[in-house]
């Protein structure tokens, strides 16, 4: 852990710390002084003084234990708000044990209960104190990051598919804490097909390199992991005091859920089955048609109005139909005709050999930022995604989920590879986890990596986080060609 990580972590533990204890005496306050429930005695305020110390001296123990083997542990997402809840629980239940072993002895000379409103309503403000906290600092600390400030420096033994991907992704978005410094690979630079990937020594520079640059992590790719090396690789890295992490090289492994177990003293990782099962893919089919049917028939006349304006304003800016139909490859493979409205030229699909050379789009995509076959009305729609709106259609007949991967074209699933065609497991979808994680600014492999992750983590909570995502994502119109 390097030193700023300590700082911040310390710095985390203290403020969760006053953040409990002021949640109990804020409750004592809420419970005793402002006339919200109803009229009891006035217990004595040193009960609750202790009994707040006690809880902010707990709670910071817990929350720190489970904060210490999570390298980022102050950025805030909703795993940390599960962690919350969870901490903040366990918090009380601790404190309530300990309240009735010790009272009486420590907190108050005579034998007195404390209220169990002040406790239930101090476990709530003691959550929404905390997640509220977190979600401040965790702007000031992208914002910081986002400058250069506060970075990890991150060492990858490893040039393989798998180190270049990672290479480039905290390279992408500092952000998240890490400043890629290079990576160390044994073969011939030239070999390495990424020219944005710096090399910049072999694996037996460890060391020095280490040392020059002053690295606070290495990450090692499967390919030296499973080699001989590793354990010197793990030696060095525990004499400079650092750690040293594994990144897998399996997309399978990685989207998988996985669990570790002992047999025979021999670590065993089991990779199970995803949620999606049969009864999954029924419970999404409902989702879908209980939010979407109360929103059609609610939103009618709003929908008519706005295809009737939206139809006029494509007719007057470009010859052509109003709706695209397009075929796509839905689940499983099966093609379907996906509709949308008309955002380029009647004549885009022949333009499109013609700009082969510019397309800004890695593996079997094509965008282009300012694609001249766009329309003006259609850069419009595109930015807001109203040109997406006629799916609802798709949606409706059972082509398409409300949540799941865009939909591809045949040309594309043609080129993937065989465990990219796992994205073809589910229906696909309106909005995905891509478009609400950077929508047009991801690389092809990140889109992919992100549906097998929601494939694999399937749930209906997450379908409706993604859902409640989208609406912000739109808004803002950011990321969208």
């Amino acid at each position: 852990m390097t030193r700023g990580s300590l700082v911040l972590r310390l710095l985390a533990v203290g403020i969760d710390a006053v953040t409990l204890s002021l949640s109990v005496l804020a409750a004592y306050w809420v419970r005793f002084d402002t006339g919200v429930f109803s009229s009891v005695p006035e217990q004595a305020l040193d009960l609750y003084l202790g009994l707040a110390v006690m809880t902010g001296v707990v709670g910071a123990a817990i929350l720190y234990q489970k904060d210490r083997m999570r390298p980022t542990a102050v950025v805030f997402s909703t795993e940390v708000c599960i962690k919350i809840v969870q901490a903040v629980t366990l918090t009380f239940l601790v404190v309530l044990v300990l309240n009735f072993w010790l009272r009486g002895y420590v907190l108050v000379r005579e034998i007195e209960s404390v209220s169990r409103l002040v406790l239930g309503v101090a476990w709530g403000l003691a959550i929404l104190g905390m997640i509220a906290w977190r979600a401040a600092f965790n702007l000031v600390l992208r914002r910081l990051r986002r400058r250069g400030r506060g970075l990890r420096k991150v060492l990858i033994v490893g040039a393989d598919r798998s180190g270049r991907a990672f290479y480039n992704a905290i390279r992408r978005k500092p952000h998240l804490g890490y400043a890629p410094v290079g990576v160390l690979e044994d073969r011939a630079e030239q070999s390495v097909t990424d020219p944005q990937v710096r090399i910049i020594g072999k694996v037996a520079d460890l060391q020095d390199v280490i040392a020059r640059h002053r690295i606070d992590e290495v990450i090692v790719t499967s390919h030296y992991a499973a080699s001989d090396q590793i354990a010197e690789l793990i030696g060095i890295g525990e004499k400079a005091g650092i750690s040293i992490s594994i990144l897998p090289g399996s997309v399978e492994l990685v989207m998988a859920h996985t669990w570790l177990h002992d047999v025979a003293g021999f670590p065993i990782v089991t990779m199970e089955k995803g949620r999606l099962t049969s009864w999954g893919h029924v419970a999404k089919r409902g989702l879908d048609l209980v939010v979407l049917c109360p929103f059609v028939v609610v939103m009618l006349p709003a929908l008519v109005l706005l295809v009737i304006a939206v139809g006029f304003a494509i007719r007057l800016d470009s010859p052509g139909p109003i709706i695209f139909r397009q075929q796509r490859m839905g689940k499983g493979g099966r093609a379907f005709h996906m509709y949308k409205f008309r955002s380029m030229r009647n004549d885009a699909e022949a333009l499109k050999q013609d700009l082969q050379e510019e397309n800004e789009a890695d593996g079997p995509l094509f965008k282009i930022r300012d694609d001249p076959r766009v329309t003006r009305v259609g850069r419009w729609l595109r930015r807001y995604s109203i040109d997406e709106l006629p799916q609802l259609i798709n949606v409706l007949r059972g082509d398409m989920s409300l949540v799941g991967p865009r939909p591809p074209l045949a040309q594309e699933v043609e080129l993937y590879e065989a465990w990219q065609k796992k994205r073809l497991d589910v229906s696909p979808g309106l909005v995905g986890l891509p478009q609400v994680s950077g929508r047009s600014d991801l690389t092809f492999e990140e889109v992919i990596k992100l549906d097998l992750y929601y494939i694999e983590n399937w749930s209906l909570a997450l379908d409706i986080k993604i859902l409640a995502q989208a609406v912000p994502v739109v808004v803002r119109g950011r990321g969208a060609y």
